[in-house]
């Protein structure tokens, strides 16, 4: 599997943007980066410029390896700037963090 761009329009041709496998594909907010989840399970983002006569794209760059659950369509989301991922994992792949329960806690009031 490999991430191709097609215009909506149907005229050009598609555009290759993976190089090594990819599936998941996600566009950044303002279009300005495409990412993807490349066959190895690391998470690529392509920078992108559309607003010239054609499609150009850079090369993809490594941001990270999510190890996400891929049985859901998007595994992950990105936030519209493209700082922020939510990544979807299985409950085996999170360790379990102690949780305290405090009851009958009252908070200490001003004197």
């Amino acid at each position: 599997s490999e991430i191709f761009v097609v215009p909506l329009d149907g005229g050009g041709g598609r555009s290759q943007v993976s190089t090594m496998g990819g599936s998941f594909p996600r566009w950044r907010q303002d279009n300005s980066e495409l990412y993807f989840i490349a066959a190895n399970g690391d998470l690529y983002a392509v920078p992108i410029n559309a607003q010239s006569a054609g499609f150009e794209f850079g090369a993809p760059r490594r941001l990270f390896q999510p190890r996400a659950r891929t049985g859901y369509r998007f595994p992950y989301d990105v936030t519209d700037d493209g700082q922020r991922f939510l990544v979807s994992r299985s409950p085996e792949q999170v360790a379990a963090a102690p949780i305290t329960v405090v009851s009958n806690w009252v908070p200490a009031l001003p004197h």
